[in-house]
């Protein structure tokens, strides 16, 4: 759990092999502003809760689960790649105080 929470150095990742991104493991990382998590099966709350400059990340197809709040407060985010196939596991609160909500 917040594992890189708070990594102000952060601005783009790109995690290969990462299966699971644990609860709250990226928020408040101010300034990341790219996510490419392409072999991901689950993304726990708060994941990239007030990553503010936060602004494109691509969902692998392989999602199985994705928690509450994954990127509230991301004010700056403009683009969500998810396969249309798993867009239920998104929920009402996925993009919550978001300015712009994208799915």
């Amino acid at each position: 759990m917040y594992a890189f929470a708070d990594c102000s150095s952060l601005e783009r990742i790109t995690l290969h092999s990462v299966k699971l991104i644990g609860k709250g493991a990226f928020s408040n990382c101010k300034n990341l502003k790219e996510i490419c998590i392409p072999k991901i099966e689950k993304i726990e709350d708060i994941a990239f809760e007030k990553c503010t400059e936060l602004q494109r990340i691509q969902i692998s197809d392989t999602i199985n689960s994705i928690g509450n709040h994954i990127f509230k407060d991301c004010t700056k985010l403009a683009v969500c790649i998810i396969k249309k196939e798993q867009e239920y596991l998104l929920n009402e609160t996925s993009f919550s105080g978001c300015k712009k909500e994208k799915r």
